[in-house]
């Protein structure tokens, strides 16, 4: 019988494995109790990838409302796949899921965060109707922890 693969929201029990995936992409080991301090205060939405036990991907989102707008918007910060499943439509599960959650919260619109040079994610997004936006992004690290 083939293993499928699921997809789901993160639970506290997949704290240890999504510090693992996040030092992948990112080389950068994360603090465990913060990482669970997050998981369970609903900091962020967190969806998990997962074959045989194992979890194989992951998105972040939330959803915010801006000072100017009466809606909710939703905004997707983070989407990766192990090398080994991408071209499956994990990826394209993860966000579909997402914005499944978006719509029962009254979201209007979801952005999609993804550096320039990763056409893969870009690839994904374009797929399910997204649009490249007009608008640049800036950034500065103001103090180092």
């Amino acid at each position: 019988m083939e293993s499928k693969i699921a997809v789901r929201l993160a639970r506290v029990a997949d704290v240890k494995s999504l510090m693992k995936l996040s030092q992948a992409v990112y080389g950068v080991e994360l603090m465990e109790e913060l990482v669970l301090w997050k998981l369970k205060n609903n900091q962020e939405l967190v969806i998990v990838a997962e074959f045989e036990n194992e979890l194989i991907g992951f998105a972040c989102a939330h959803v915010k409302m801006s000072f100017c707008r009466d809606e909710l918007l939703g905004e997707v910060t983070e989407l990766y796949v192990e090398k080994a499943y991408r071209q499956k439509s994990v990826a394209k599960s993860m966000l579909l899921l997402l914005e499944s959650y978006f719509k029962n919260h009254l979201v209007t619109k979801v952005t999609g965060l993804t550096v320039n040079e990763h056409e893969p994610c870009q690839y994904v997004f374009e797929s399910l109707g997204y649009e490249k936006s007009d608008y640049c992004v800036y950034e500065k690290q103001i103090c180092k922890i």
